[in-house]
């Protein structure tokens, strides 16, 4: 697994959000590829066994691009996307550029809490178009400025591409798996359990789930966590007046709770339950 050959790339994921991150390795210097994507997408990518690349063009201004959207077709009509604006001089056009002229090269797939869930060694057929595609078009410089109407205007392309523009598309053929993705991954670090009703279950997760409920709901807790404290966010509530759950999760502020059924309601008067010890908080 590439966390485990390398587990200083965990410290630089946390800094990126859902996007494509090639890397350089040692000793040869060859490049891989990190796609950091909720796990439904790389569910996807493993069902169809390949991703779509658009090289999206600037309709403005003739033989200049805006950027790359990957494609995780779960739906024809409306699949699952990552867009990625890329830039003229910027470091990661260079090493996305030389990444995706390579033959062949290895790809690992990252969720939104910085877990490896999969490796596979990618067959890039379309690696000659590609080289060329990319050699003959021109990117924007970055402009902060401009990057929102950027970003609209690939969304906005994409969502009107015809059965041409799919043709075009540079397909990448998931090949054979680095490792065996049948395991299960344990988070141990206090952060992961500090937050009320995680104490009694450990911060467990894979690729397949058959009950995807408890894990999607810790998962959501965890997100959460990001923006509030521990002790305001609760995992799975139980109401001491009736003794059922109240939400999924919970988050109580100093005037208001709201919960993952998306809802905002003022403090209620009844206290909440941690649901392993059924012992009020």
């Amino acid at each position: 697994m590439l966390s485990s050959k390398f587990p200083s790339i965990i410290n630089h994921l946390r800094q990126l959000g859902y996007g494509l991150q090639p890397v350089q390795v040692p000793p040869d210097g060859h490049f891989i590829l990190i796609i950091k994507m909720h796990k439904e997408a790389i569910l996807t990518a493993r069902l169809n066994q390949q991703i779509k690349l658009y090289l999206v063009p600037d309709t403005s201004k003739q033989g200049k691009s805006l950027g790359l959207i990957t494609a995780f077709f779960d739906d024809h009509n409306e699949p699952i996307t990552l867009t990625a604006p890329l830039f003229s001089g910027d470091a990661m056009l260079h090493d996305l550029a030389i990444l995706l002229g390579q033959e062949a090269f290895d790809l690992y797939f990252f969720d939104e809490h910085d877990r490896e869930l999969t490796g596979v060694r990618v067959q890039n057929a379309d690696a000659a178009r590609l080289r060329e595609a990319m050699g003959n078009t021109r990117f924007p410089v970055l402009d902060l400025d401009r990057v929102p109407a950027i970003w609209d205007a690939l969304s906005g392309w994409f969502v009107l591409r015809d059965a041409g523009d799919d043709e075009r598309a540079f397909v990448i053929e998931l090949g054979e798996r680095l490792y065996p993705d049948a395991f299960v991954t344990i988070d141990s670090r206090e952060k992961a359990s500090s937050f009320h009703g995680a104490d009694a279950r450990a911060a467990v997760t894979s690729l397949e789930r058959e009950a995807p409920g408890p894990f999607q709901e810790r998962d959501i807790a965890a997100l959460l966590h990001r923006a509030f404290p521990a002790e305001a966010i609760f995992l799975n509530p139980i109401r001491e007046d009736s003794r059922t759950e109240f939400a999924d999760v919970l988050v109580v502020t100093g005037k208001s709770c709201c919960s993952s059924k998306r809802r905002t309601v003022p403090i209620p008067k009844h206290r909440f339950g941690d649901p392993s010890t059924a012992s009020g908080r």
